[in-house]
């Protein structure tokens, strides 16, 4: 059904592919349904293809029911469970969601992966104990998965991936101090990540900010804006230009607040700097508006121009929140 050509990018026509899946189902549904006749596996396949079908037109509550009547038959069908705990997070039904990771995780003892989804299943729904029970536990197994082959890349992500569920469900919990531990411990691990995998910049940069959204809070609960620079990292975005100097900035504030950030001194001539979000690069100035969680992050960009004939310079940035204000410095250097 994958009609794509390789020398186009790979381009899947995804709805006509989905309709054909639909269309092949409903079919095998129907020869399905006409021989079934109380028979355990084939009853249950048929309620699975049915709950499948379902969850394919986003019909969630009826795809619950479709996956329940399957485990009422065979109460081990991992497809059943697995479209059960899809299906029910999906109709916010939390019962049947933790009900399916739990008899998952069971059936997986060693998988560290089902025991993950147990933990943020147990956060989603503010069992906070279970949550920190469930990624302790898959914190070890990753572990053990990681020295068994320690040059196994899928490996190393997921330790990492457990340092971030677990710190989230600690922050949930209102035990920061274990919170730190573990968002310390994601960046660890995710700067073993390679950094052509998009994971290293994605962990590098919730690490950071849960980090720095803890600071906040220690500070005053999101009270007075506050800024800082490090260097960028993970993948460009749109808007960058290629031989700048880049940055990663994070701003925190008080939750739907809007920051002003600018470039607070003039810059050598020649030299030209932007924040940048998403598509959109503003020269010198930009206005951001802090997320419920306090903080958040922009690229900045410093480059020159070939008639420049400075190479150092200290750029000063400033955040400013009515009355309030932050500000921060750095030297930016083009001989490195």
């Amino acid at each position: 059904m994958n009609r794509s050509d390789p020398a186009k990018g790979q381009n899947v026509d995804l709805l006509a592919t989905r309709a054909e899946e639909s269309a092949l189902r409903t079919r095998a549904i129907a020869a399905l349904a006409a021989g079934a006749d109380g028979e355990v596996s084939a009853s249950a396949l048929l309620a699975v293809m049915r709950g499948d079908e379902a969850a394919s037109r986003e019909r969630w509550n009826e795809a619950v029911a479709d996956y329940r009547a399957a485990l009422r038959v065979r109460p081990s069908d991992l497809d059943a469970l697995s479209g059960m705990e899809l299906a029910a997070g999906a109709a916010k039904d939390a019962q049947a969601q933790t009900d399916a990771a739990a008899r998952l995780a069971a059936f997986a003892p060693g998988d560290p992966d089902a025991a993950i989804e147990l933990g943020v299943t147990y956060q989603k729904y503010h069992h906070a104990a279970k949550a920190i029970a469930a990624l302790k536990r898959a914190r070890e197994l990753a572990m053990a998965a990681y020295r068994a082959k320690p040059s196994d890349g899928g490996r190393i992500r997921e330790v990492a991936a457990v340092h971030l569920f677990l710190g989230r469900s600690y922050v949930a919990a209102g035990e920061r101090m274990q919170a730190r531990t573990e968002f310390e411990q994601l960046l660890t691990w995710a700067r073993r990540i390679p950094a052509s995998n998009s994971r290293h910049a994605m962990y590098i940069e919730e690490g950071s900010e849960a980090i720095a959204a803890l600071d906040l809070a220690a500070q005053g609960q999101h009270a007075f804006p506050a800024i800082s620079l490090a260097p960028w990292t993970g993948p460009e975005l749109p808007g960058s230009v290629p031989g700048s100097i880049k940055y990663r900035v994070m701003i925190t504030g008080a939750p739907h607040s809007t920051i002003a950030l600018r470039v607070a001194n003039a810059l050598p001539a020649g030299w030209i700097a932007s924040f940048c979000t998403g598509q959109l690069c503003s020269l010198l100035r930009t206005d951001v508006t802090i997320p419920s969680g306090g903080v958040v992050s922009i690229e900045f960009q410093v480059l020159r121009n070939d008639e420049s004939t400075l190479d150092r310079a200290i750029v000063h940035l400033d955040a400013l929140d009515g009355a309030a204000g932050a500000h921060v410095a750095t030297a930016v250097d083009f001989t490195r």
